[in-house]
């Protein structure tokens, strides 16, 4: 339809069905499966979940836990109902349980206090932390498989990977000059994650790869969202 009207062909670039890619199969499949595997199941067994458990009972899981431990350093009993409301606001997002619910619900002064200065300031941080083992998990998955693709259709796949590692090599000592410690938060959150699937090593000139199973459409990126994540804090301050 694109040709039909000439427009296949633009200024700067032209308009291409999706490009296939060659996977091999990795020289070392099986025991590389039993290592990915293997770290999935340390997560599952921390709340012991099953296959066919979700990422969301994960989190619940672990602000159940979180939730009901905070109390206990207060000596407080903890109603049903604050825990479950608790639990839904911090894991889910879900507001239905309020602040003036909290007032109303919860007797203990001292953990009022904590519950409320937590859910200001620090709610945000531990939600990126329970998320991040499963984002290394992943991004590592997907740089292993990036780097084993054939077939970019990157005009020079060498260059592309030269140009990202010095824009982010730019971006790493930028930030550092800056010593604005917001930036340099984000950049230690990130760099974390970069180093954890390999460093500069594992980057790819590709964002990830689509691809579908069991009729759905999935997507891998590897290196790609930290390096974007940190040249970002320079472009766009954040």
């Amino acid at each position: 339809m694109i040709r039909q009207i000439n427009q296949h062909v633009q200024k700067h670039y032209k308009i291409k069905k999706p490009q296939f890619l060659d996977i091999p199969k990795h020289q070392d499949f099986g025991k590389r499966k039993t290592y990915y595997i293997n770290k999935l199941k340390k997560l599952q067994t921390q709340y012991g979940l099953k296959d066919a458990d979700t990422l969301g009972l994960y989190h619940q899981r672990f602000w159940e836990e979180f939730i009901y431990n905070a109390a206990n350093q207060y000596k407080y009993k903890l109603p049903l109902r604050v825990h479950k409301g608790l639990t839904k606001r911090w894991a889910f997002f879900d507001k239905t349980y309020t602040v003036n619910n909290m007032k109303n619900d919860i007797t203990d002064d001292g953990f009022l206090d904590w519950v409320r200065s937590f859910d200001k300031t620090d709610h945000a941080r531990y939600v990126k932390d329970t998320m991040k083992p499963f984002e290394i998990l992943f991004f590592e998955l997907g740089a292993e498989i990036l780097q084993n693709v054939k077939g970019y259709s990157t005009a020079s796949p060498d260059k592309a990977v030269q140009k990202m590692t010095k824009e982010l090599s730019t971006a790493i000592k930028t930030i550092k000059r800056s010593r604005d410690v917001s930036q340099l938060n984000k950049l230690s959150n990130q760099l974390e994650k970069l180093n954890a699937i390999g460093g500069i090593k594992s980057i790819v000139p590709s964002e990830g790869i689509v691809f579908k199973y069991k009729g759905k459409t999935y997507k891998f990126t590897g290196a790609f969202a930290p390096v974007n994540a940190i040249t970002g804090i320079i472009k766009f301050g954040n």
